[in-house]
């Protein structure tokens, strides 16, 4: 009986490892999306006030890092790890927040520089911004706290492992 409920949890202790390290993978990409997005809006900045389209790599380099961000963090959505309706909402967020970037860059590229920074002004741009900060530091308080409830489940097994241990 011993042999068996030590193997049992020594199974279980590789499952609660795995979730531990999909959390914490999830929140990296979680982070790593946050920071894309802020690139993004630096590189957009740079571009207006210079014109040099050498400001537009950060952009661009973010577009990208976004999306397979995001692919990735679906992923792990599609496996339980991450609330579906926040996601679908931070994508929406991301999405018009990179529409706001793309058209302050075109209408620039057609030589309306005043509009360009007009809609800037508009604040449309801040509020998204701000409602992807939340939403993202929404997401990662769940991926802390369920990686303290991991921890505290992996201590109590730990604990009985080495109450069976004694046992036997």
């Amino acid at each position: 009986i011993i042999f068996v409920a030590s193997l049992i949890n020594t199974l279980y202790i590789g499952n609660i490892r795995q979730q531990a390290y999909q959390n914490l993978d999830l929140e990296r990409d979680l982070t790593k999306i946050s920071t894309a997005v802020i690139d993004a809006g630096a590189g957009q900045r740079g571009y207006l006030l210079t014109g040099q389209r050498k400001y537009l790599e950060p952009y661009r380099d973010a577009l990208y890092r976004t999306s397979s961000g995001l692919k990735r963090v679906e992923l792990l959505e599609n496996n339980g790890y991450l609330e579906g309706a926040k996601l679908d909402t931070l994508k929406k967020l991301i999405g018009q927040k990179f529409d706001e970037l793309a058209l302050t860059i075109r209408v620039f590229d057609e030589g309306r520089p005043e509009e360009a920074w007009s809609i800037v002004r508009d604040g449309s741009g801040k509020i998204f911004m701000n409602d992807i900060r939340r939403i993202l530091e929404e997401l990662q308080a769940t991926r802390r706290q369920e990686v303290q409830s991991i921890r505290y489940r992996a201590s109590r097994l730990y604990e009985i492992s080495t109450a069976l241990s004694l046992s036997s």
